[in-house]
């Protein structure tokens, strides 16, 4: 007896029947005696085998990969695992072959740098018990590299740099920049695979000393790369920190160079003391400009004015500080005239330089010691004179109560200041209108409020006649007075 199946199993498992064969009388007759036996027939259950495959990180369309079956099954495929795998084409079937059958499929870009999968499942014959098969689907990372050139840009506006990038095809793709720098070209949506470039440029000059960070981020899918780049700090420079003008009507320049765009204000933008920049503001240009400071004729004591150069909101400031002569007439107390009076008196302990009333008398910045000086001052000389024989008592007051244009502080001048006026008389003469002349005797001479060789009832003088030197009592009325006040 042979058996075969009708069927297919439809199932994963093993299932079976039942053949009975009876043998002897008729089992009609009243006589049959039960005489039979059981044929126990199995069939295996079904199979599905799938298959698996590698494919590329790009999108594709109309992918295939097989899977084997037990013949005469009806089929079912659908995606279990990856939204980016789409079946298109037939996704069932009325007759497994036990052969190779295919499915066909999309799938999207991989967007992302690391590699993924998914699976396809092949259900055969029962909905429920039938046998299952796996088709496996790898897909390949997706890659991203991006550089920049150059990465250090200039402090300047619209110092340019490249933008170069190379992602898989299809990715995604936007950009983001620091608000310093402006994007330039056409952004594409995607990648194309292939070498893409955008250019980029610095928006406005760097107005800081600093350098400005900052990271150009390129997203294509789910990778994102950084390329740090840097604006330069921009330079700025004064040429002079401090200038001295004549007491006359002048001016005096100063050299302004910054980075090409800075823009710089002077303030006080409308001067102050007489003194007046020529320009409020301006615009750097890389070379330098000339700032020039204008002074109007000085009548007074010495005066100044401090004017700040600075970056319009940067961080870049710079202090000029200008100076003017006094008006009327001025001398100069150095090292240089300490070695001429020496020589003239040739007795310092008789005559003491810088002796006032028994005290020494220098500014703040100078120094006497052991017969060396350091520093330099200037005191300005009044321009008229006592020409009256008085007391040294009554000199003072007069000095004190001096107020020549408007001044105060007026003083007898020391022995030097008062030989560096004899030394300069001419120069103090003709220097400045409205100066009288000095007595030039040998007889009288003028004071001077140094102490004589320690006696304080005697003070110092000079002939204006012959240079020469001499003291005198105090109460003596027979000198003349020029009075000097610092600067």
């Amino acid at each position: 007896m042979k058996i075969k199946a009708i069927a297919s199993n439809p199932l994963a498992s093993e299932r079976s029947g039942k053949i009975t064969v009876s043998a002897g009388a008729s089992i009609a007759e009243i006589g049959y005696t039960g005489l039979k036996e059981e044929i126990v027939v199995k069939q295996v259950g079904s199979k599905v085998e799938g298959s698996s495959m590698e494919v590329n990180p790009e999108a594709a369309n109309n992918q295939t990969s097989s899977f084997v079956a037990t013949s005469g099954l009806d089929w079912v495929a659908k995606v279990t695992e990856g939204d980016w795998i789409t079946l298109v084409g037939a996704t069932s079937g009325s007759q497994t072959t036990g052969k190779a059958q295919n499915v066909t499929f999309n799938i999207a870009v991989n967007p992302s740098s690391s590699a993924r999968s998914g699976e396809i499942v092949v259900r055969a014959g029962d909905e429920i018990g039938g046998p299952t098969g796996t088709i496996k689907v790898n897909q390949k990372a997706s890659a991203l590299t991006v550089s920049a050139s150059p990465t250090t840009l200039a402090a300047t506006k619209d110092a340019a740099g490249t933008l170069s990038f190379k992602g898989t095809s299809g990715l995604s793709f936007s950009v983001t920049k620091p608000d310093w720098l402006t994007l330039t070209g056409t952004i594409p949506e995607t990648t194309n695979g292939n070498d893409q470039n955008l250019g980029y440029k610095t928006s406005e000059v760097n107005l800081n000393s600093t350098d400005i960070l900052g990271d150009i981020t390129v997203t294509a899918g789910n990778i994102e790369k950084k390329v740090a780049v840097k604006q330069s700090g921009s330079t700025f420079t004064v040429s002079e920190t401090e200038l001295s003008l004549e007491r006359t009507a002048t001016s005096g320049n100063v050299k302004v160079k910054g980075t090409n765009g800075l823009p710089w204000t002077v303030s006080p933008a409308g001067g102050i003391n007489g003194i007046t920049p020529s320009i409020d503001s301006s615009i750097a240009n890389g070379s330098e400009l000339i700032l020039t400071f204008n002074a109007t004729e000085n009548t007074g004591s010495v005066r100044s004015a401090t004017f700040t150069i600075a970056v319009t909101n940067g961080d870049h400031s710079k202090t000029v500080k200008v100076n003017q002569a006094a008006g009327g007439v001025s001398v100069t107390i150095d090292p240089n005239l300490l070695a001429r009076y020496k020589a003239a008196c040739r007795n310092t302990t008789q005559y003491p330089p810088f002796n006032y009333d028994g005290n020494i008398l220098l500014p703040d910045g100078c120094s006497y010691d052991e017969g060396v000086m350091t520093g330099f001052y200037t005191i300005q000389v009044q321009k008229g004179q006592k020409a009256e024989g008085a007391t040294y008592e009554n000199m003072q007051t007069y000095c004190a109560n001096l107020d020549e244009e408007n001044l105060s502080g007026w003083r007898i001048p020391t022995e030097i200041e008062l030989y560096a006026i004899y030394v300069n008389k001419d120069i103090v003469v003709n220097s400045v209108s409205d100066v009288k002349p000095f007595i030039e005797e040998s007889v009288l001479g003028y004071w001077s409020s140094t102490v004589w060789s320690g006696d304080n009832t005697r003070r110092c003088r000079i002939y204006f006649g012959n240079g020469g030197f001499d003291y005198g009592p105090i109460t003596y009325n027979g000198r003349y007075i020029r009075c000097v006040r610092n600067l």
